[in-house]
């Protein structure tokens, strides 16, 4: 059967937030439906047809099979590793998470939405400067015919109307996402290999560190700063909870260094984490803790709903 319902976040990486890896449940926040509920992994951070490409030959879901039967199998086990040991030594482990994280910067949902109307708007603004020109536009729609990109017995002189009129919408195919993608990782890995990580345990009996769907998190160090930060940029830093119990934190000045982050750490954390949440917070349980600028303590992940950074 051919799987629609694909995940944008890997349910290996999420168990880790999960009380029980036996019987998987996540507490959700979701911002959107303005509701705290539990949730099995199969049902969070998923798109229908995230992964699905229309290809000859080729099955529709195969990108999400081989994600699945591949990287997963071998992401799954590094990263508990990487709990279990606390350390980032492991070259082959590090590259594996460091991989993951690159890949969900750049491919979930919010980010598509971005990139698919900034081509859309480059793409609409050819085409009226194509249509702009009568004898220009004939001239491109021959060829366009020739190469056998549009039927023979288009009506170009309509399809020219409907462009000045800006009757068609326009966007990026989900495998033209995916080509992008995919082909942006190795241009954004050296940001994450280039950057000294510090890793924040948190001990047995604390609540832990928090995701979301999007949980690679970049910021100003200088919380003041309001331009968007860059990955190359310095006083810039990354911050990913790997587990419950391991958050790391990227920058290109700081020594790389294990802490044992006590409560008000993980609130930091977990409160620098928020910002960056487009819809869902995931959680082993609503007693996480987290603190930002502007609460006068530190808040229980029960009240997230009363906060202002919850509201889009």
């Amino acid at each position: 059967m051919t799987a629609k319902r694909h995940h944008f976040i890997s349910q290996c990486y999420l168990r880790g937030f999960t009380e029980n890896p036996a019987s998987p449940k996540l507490f959700v926040v979701d911002f959107k439906k303005r509701r705290m509920f539990l949730a099995t992994l199969a049902n969070v951070a998923l798109q229908r047809d995230f992964h699905t490409i229309d290809a000859l030959g080729v099955e529709p879901d195969i990108v999400e099979k081989k994600l699945a039967e591949g990287f997963e199998s071998d992401l799954g086990p590094a990263l508990r590793r990487i709990v279990a040991t606390g350390s980032l030594d492991d070259e082959k482990d590090r590259g594996l998470v460091f991989f993951f994280m690159a890949l969900l910067f750049i491919k979930n949902p919010a980010m598509r939405d971005t990139i698919g109307e900034f081509i859309g708007r480059v793409a609409e603004f050819q085409m009226k400067m194509k249509a702009a020109n009568p004898e220009a536009w004939e001239a491109d729609m021959a060829r366009a015919k020739s190469e056998g990109t549009i039927p023979q017995d288009a009506d170009t002189s309509e399809m020219r109307r409907h462009v000045l009129k800006g009757n068609f919408k326009y966007g990026l195919s989900v495998p033209g996402h995916l080509h992008m993608e995919f082909r942006t990782v190795s241009d954004l890995l050296p940001y994450f290999h280039g950057r000294k990580w510090m890793l924040c345990r948190s001990a047995a009996g604390q609540t832990g560190f928090i995701t979301s769907d999007n949980p690679v998190c970049l910021m100003w160090q200088d919380p003041s700063r309001r331009e968007p930060p860059g990955l190359g940029g310095y006083r810039t830093q990354l911050v990913f909870s790997v587990s419950n119990e391991l958050a790391i934190l990227g920058t290109y000045e700081s020594a790389g260094r294990t802490v044992e982050a006590d409560d008000d750490l993980i609130a930091v954390i977990n409160g620098n984490i928020l910002p960056s949440v487009n819809r869902q917070v995931y959680a082993r349980a609503g007693d996480f803790m987290y603190a930002m600028p502007h609460n006068k303590a530190t808040v229980r992940g029960f009240d997230l709903l009363e906060d202002p950074v919850s509201r889009r």
